[in-house]
């Protein structure tokens, strides 16, 4: 191969990487949730057209790719109903958002872990056992869905963080599918067995399937617009950026989503995530 013909690894899983899973978020639960409760004000227990969803969370074009992975990271974890104009809590959102109730909110981020489908792989892999290290994780799921490293870092941490908002942990780093808590007040008696959220219906095995095609390709399209800002951006930019610090932002709930001091490029390009 001539100098000239030779080529930058691709970032992120393209269409040739063929035989990976799909469906890996960089973004987790807790920013799923804080973008269904930006939702909530807006839509109830209704719908609402997208465009104003946009603007509740501080995005004017509804065909960026944030926006576009946005929407994705969202029905994933299947808490929206979405058509091509409007977009509404579904039933699983709604008990996410909901504040009168903790238990419900705890089994509703519980299924929400479920019902996407890469987090729901690992779950059933590691039920009952230690979950592995940061970097065994990221290896894994670099590994099964074909991603650079930098974005199965971002991956691992962000199902992490995730398994730990669901109360999915236990204080041992064991992984608990039916909530750590649960798995506390039931271990000393045998004979109590709590209900198990499945995802079992063919019609929700196919829609799991079809949303986790859909974030695949969105969280795909972000990292490349996110690349293109980096070149753009240029070497003094991201200097002048990285020593910028920008506040946490938190949930209803008062879970930090996001807190960086040190910023490049590329997290500027995914500043609007943490804007809501």
């Amino acid at each position: 191969m001539t100098a000239g013909a030779e080529s930058e690894a691709p970032s992120v899983t393209s269409s040739r990487n063929a035989g990976v899973k799909k469906g890996l978020p960089t973004a987790g639960l807790a920013q799923a949730e804080a973008s269904a409760e930006k939702l909530w004000e807006v839509a109830r227990r209704g719908v609402t057209a997208k465009q104003v969803f946009g603007n509740n969370i501080g995005m004017r074009s509804i065909t960026a790719s944030s926006f576009r992975t946005r929407i994705a990271l969202l029905r994933g974890f299947g808490l929206v109903k979405v058509d091509d104009a409007q977009v509404g809590l579904s039933e699983l959102g709604l008990q996410l958002v909901q504040s009168f109730d903790e238990e419900a909110k705890r089994a509703a981020r519980r299924k929400a872990v479920m019902s996407l489908k890469a987090y729901r792989d690992v779950v059933e892999t590691f039920d009952g056992t230690e979950l592995p290290s940061k970097e065994k994780l990221a290896g894994k799921l670099q590994f099964e869905y074909g991603k650079t490293a930098d974005f199965a870092n971002q991956a691992a941490e962000s199902l992490i963080d995730s398994l730990k908002f669901a109360d999915m942990l236990d204080s041992h780093n064991v992984v608990r599918k039916n909530g750590a808590v649960a798995h506390a007040v039931t271990s000393g008696d045998p004979s109590i067995v709590p209900p198990v959220d499945r995802i079992d219906d063919d019609e929700d095995l196919d829609d799991a399937d079809q949303a986790a095609a859909e974030l695949d390709e969105a969280f795909e399209d972000e990292e490349a617009a996110a690349e293109d800002v980096s070149k753009s951006v240029g070497d003094d930019t991201a200097d002048t950026l990285s020593h910028q610090s920008f506040p946490a932002q938190s949930t209803a709930a008062g879970t930090t989503v996001s807190s960086r001091s040190l910023w490049t490029s590329r997290d500027f390009a995914r500043m609007t995530w943490f804007r809501s």
